[in-house]
C-alpha cells in the first residue's frame, strides 16, 4: 500500500510541476515592429510622411515594417544583396547600426545643405546616414558598395534629398 501511495504522490507531484511550468509565460518587451504587405498600408500607420527612395526595379521589397510614429524600415534584396532603408522624424540616427567602422567620411551634396555620412570597411561603404527636412535617413548595404555602384547609390540619395522638388514639380 505504501508503494502505491508513493507512486500516486509522485504522479500527482509530476502533474503539478508540469502544470506550473506550462502556466509560466515568458516576460519581455513586446516587439514594436508591425509588418505590412504594402508601402501604402505602412504609410497609413507610420504617422509621418513617408519618403520612399528611387530603387532600381530589379531590387525587390522583401519586408516593410513600421514602429508607429517613429520609424519606417524597407528591406530590398537581389541575389543575396540587400539594402535596408530607414526613415524617421527628427534628427537622431535611425540606422540601428552601432558598428565601429574603419572608414568614415562626410560629403555635402552640391546645391543643398545636406551632408551624407558614409561608413564602411575595406573600401566598401556599408552605411549612409543624413538628416533633411525634419527627417533622419539611413541605408545599410550588404555587402557594402564601392565606386562601381556609386552612380546608382547617388540616384537613390538624390531621390530623397530632392524629394520636394521631384514631387511637387518645382
Amino acid at each position: 500500500m505504501k508503494k502505491i501511495t508513493a507512486l500516486v504522490l509522485s504522479f500527482v507531484l509530476t502533474l503539478s510541476m508540469s502544470a506550473l511550468a506550462a502556466s509560466e509565460t515568458a516576460v519581455g518587451l513586446p516587439n514594436p515592429w508591425v509588418e505590412y504587405d504594402s508601402l501604402e498600408a505602412a504609410a497609413e500607420s507610420a504617422g509621418f510622411e513617408l519618403r520612399i527612395p528611387y530603387i532600381p526595379e530589379e531590387l525587390k521589397i522583401t519586408a516593410i515594417r513600421v514602429i508607429e510614429g517613429s520609424l519606417l524600415e524597407v528591406v530590398y534584396e537581389l541575389e543575396g544583396n540587400s539594402i535596408v532603408y530607414r526613415q524617421g522624424p527628427g534628427e537622431e540616427d535611425v540606422s540601428g547600426d552601432y558598428t565601429e567602422y574603419e572608414e568614415t567620411f562626410t560629403e555635402k551634396i552640391e546645391g543643398t545643405e545636406v551632408s551624407v555620412t558614409y561608413k564602411g570597411n575595406g573600401g566598401l561603404v556599408s552605411l549612409m546616414t543624413w538628416q533633411d527636412s525634419g527627417f533622419a535617413y539611413a541605408f545599410y548595404f550588404t555587402p557594402g558598395f564601392d565606386e562601381t555602384d556609386a552612380e546608382v547609390v547617388g540616384q537613390i540619395v538624390a531621390s530623397l534629398v530632392f524629394w520636394d522638388a521631384l514631387n511637387t514639380g518645382n
